[in-house]
């Protein structure tokens, strides 16, 4: 990819840009991704950079993320799908750690510090990486799991996913830390991973000519559905048998 380009919003999934991070107290508009974000200053007196939805979308959770990983389908010029006579392949977009916001109509992220196709990020330097994924591109979201040496499974990931257009969103929430909260509070896998499933299926579900079936399917996936593969835990937000 042009390290010149810092935006990703026409075409790709997920959306993205890079931007400089404002000052404190101010907010940076993200055109193309209809979003914003924000240089706020935490309870506990560190500063840090929150993404913000607009108007008519509800918050649904929002927390750190130890580790944030996108990885995405792309030309070898760097163009989205459909862009590009050159031939398609997936490439890791970025990797890092910063703020999540779960809202009623996507995932926004920003990776704060870490390392991008478009140049290194830090937020203390002036530069970060938005992403945005919309619910209604999301078709699998994963529990992945692995094995602890003296038995049970740990948590290892949420894995945010589609496969008609290739596209992953991975990431390893690690605690609330919110103007009401001085000391941070742990942030459950199981509970990020339903928040994005629920908020998902309810923008399928509101889809017009939505066949009775699939709207089962996708109230009971809602309610708590969910498939085994391995020790991982799998929702699936498409029909797997279709």
């Amino acid at each position: 990819m042009n390290k010149d380009s810092t935006d990703g919003s026409g075409g790709f999934l997920p959306g993205f840009a890079r931007i400089s991070v404002p000052a404190d107290g101010l907010v940076h508009e993200v055109e193309g991704l209809q979003m914003a974000v924000r240089r706020v200053r935490r309870a506990n007196g560190r500063a840090g950079v929150a993404p913000q939805a607009p108007g008519g979308e509800v918050e649904i959770a929002r927390f750190m993320s130890q580790f944030i990983r996108v990885v995405m389908v792309m030309s070898e010029d760097g163009l989205p799908v459909g862009r590009s006579t050159k031939p398609y392949g997936m490439k890791q977009l970025c990797t890092g750690a910063g703020e999540v916001l779960i809202t009623s109509e996507r995932v926004l992220t920003v990776v704060a510090i870490g390392e991008s196709l478009l140049g290194d990020l830090d937020e203390t330097r002036g530069a970060a990486l938005v992403v945005e994924f919309p619910h209604a591109r999301v078709e699998t979201v994963e529990l992945a799991r692995k094995r602890k040496i003296f038995g049970g499974v740990k948590d290892k990931h949420v894995r945010i996913a589609a496969t008609t257009t290739p596209a992953v969103l991975d990431l390893e929430p690690a605690y609330v830390l919110d103007s009401n909260s001085a000391s941070p509070r742990k942030v459950d896998y199981v509970a990020c991973a339903d928040a994005v499933v629920r908020s998902a299926c309810a923008v399928r579900l509101s889809r017009d000519g939505l066949v009775a079936s699939e709207r089962s399917r996708l109230e009971r996936v809602s309610d708590g559905a969910r498939d085994a593969d391995g020790d991982d835990i799998v929702a699936w937000l498409i029909d797997a048998n279709s």
